[in-house]
Parts: C-alpha cells; structure tokens; sequence
C-alpha cells in the first residue's frame, strides 16, 4: 500500500493536480473496492490456512484464465494481436 501511495503522490505531483472522486457515488465505488481487495485478500489467507499453499497456489494460476473467459463472454472483449501474445506468454510462464 506505501507504494500505492508513493506512486499516487508522484504521479499527482507530476501533472500538476490531485484527482480524487467528484461524486458521491465515486467515494462509495472508491470505498467499496478497496474493501472488496480487502476482503478477497482476508479470503485468500484463510483459503492458504484451509486447504494449503500447493492447492491455494493451483487455484489461484487459475485466475487468469477466468478473467479472460470473463472479459470474453460476459463483457464481449476481445483481444488484440499483441494481448493474445502476453497471455500466451503468462500461461507459458504457469
């Protein structure tokens, strides 16, 4: 998270402005996914903590396949020649 924010700082110092949500439902998005990170990662350490690292591990290479079967069929995505590639390259990398 101290990256997170060190990044934040730099970049807003180097445009020149602070970019924070304008609305109401902006702060509640904003909120509401940094509580579901959080959540997902209490979620993975208590799975580390049931079924094991090895398996925890397994599933979790799964989560890159999934998100690209979602991002195909569920949003209607596509991926470009060049996307392709780097997910080649990552499940290579499995």
């Amino acid at each position: 998270m101290t990256i997170a924010v060190a990044s934040f700082a730099v970049i807003s110092l180097l445009k020149g402005e602070l970019l924070l949500p304008q609305s109401t439902i902006d702060w509640w998005s904003f909120l509401g996914s940094n509580l579901l990170f959080a959540g997902a990662m209490i979620g993975f350490f208590v799975g580390i903590a049931m079924i094991g690292l090895v398996k925890t591990t397994l599933f979790s290479s799964i989560e890159l396949l999934a998100t690209i079967a979602v991002a195909f069929l569920i949003l209607g995505q596509s991926l470009s020649p060049l996307q392709a590639l780097g997910v080649l390259i990552a499940v290579a990398a499995l």
